[in-house]
């Protein structure tokens, strides 16, 4: 065990062991009282790295099948709450919140890369808020859905995103947090024998820097400590790529038959309990 100069953002200790080793000066570590793992220190993201190179790779080139994503995805909140005022931390391009407006919501969005919040307001014509969620100036109690669609992992203090996305909920408001699945282990084992060595959590010059790899256990944890009762957990069915849609409904039919998720990524749906205002 050593002590780490980040506080753990879900219980505060400063105490953390090696997760794994990368080599490089950013470590990945486990926080020793109650398991969230974590980037150690916090790599700086330079501006470019979420450049027009990253959303072209994305989003352009994968345009036609990241729809049909957004229509499975929109299908399933539709059955929890099919309007309101909708809000998506870390909009990226906007595809999401047009076609949740085309369903008859009213939508808002929030974006860290001021590139990224551009390109939605010009291609959309949708109202993007460029910034850190709890550095954003919105109304309290006035929306009936949040959503965090793999953009919770990015942000450098997820509590305190989960914390503003709660009073900014009305009460019964519901919140949608997707994420990777730090217990993904059919990949894992597909990487082992394929590499020969373990998935790598982070190197210096990957294209999406994860800063929480989120388990089951403690992505539940922290959206239970914002205030938040939760009533679905399940794998969030985010794959675009043949193949790797194919390992997914392999972990889709693994959690229907033990309850355990393997698949690269999960799902949360949770509620604000009503009488609550905070």
């Amino acid at each position: 065990m050593n002590a780490v100069d980040i506080p753990c953002n879900l219980c505060g200790s400063r105490t953390a062991s090696l997760y794994q080793e990368t080599g490089e000066a950013v470590k990945v570590v486990r926080c020793a009282t109650c398991g969230l793992v974590y980037l150690h220190p916090q790599p700086a993201v330079p501006s470019q790295h979420y450049g027009e190179e990253y959303f072209d790779a994305w989003h352009t080139r994968q345009a036609p099948q990241r729809a049909r994503m957004w229509d499975r995805r929109l299908a399933d909140i539709r059955r929890y709450r099919a309007s309101g005022h909708l809000l998506d931390v870390g909009c990226g391009l906007g595809t999401f919140l047009a076609k949740a407006r085309e369903a008859g919501y009213d939508v808002e969005g929030t974006e860290i890369t001021a590139l990224s919040a551009r390109r939605a307001v010009e291609t959309h014509g949708i109202t993007v808020h460029t910034g850190d969620l709890p550095d954003v100036a919105l109304p309290g109690n006035a929306f009936d859905l949040v959503t965090f669609w793999h953009s919770l992992e990015h942000t450098p203090n997820p509590g305190a995103n989960l914390k503003k996305a709660f009073g900014l909920l009305k009460p019964r408001g519901m919140v949608v947090v997707a994420v990777p699945n730090l217990d993904n282990h059919i990949m894992r084992a597909i990487y082992r024998i394929v590499k020969g060595r373990p998935l790598p959590l982070y190197t210096k010059d990957m294209r999406e820097l994860h800063l929480f790899p989120f388990a089951r256990k403690t992505l539940v944890s922290m959206i239970r400590a914002a205030g938040f009762k939760i009533f679905t957990v399940g794998v969030d069915r985010g794959q675009v790529m043949p193949a790797k849609r194919a390992l997914e409904w392999i972990g889709v039919a693994l959690h229907a038959l033990t309850g355990r998720n393997f698949a690269d990524a999960q799902r949360v749906y949770a509620v604000k309990p009503s009488g609550e205002t905070g």
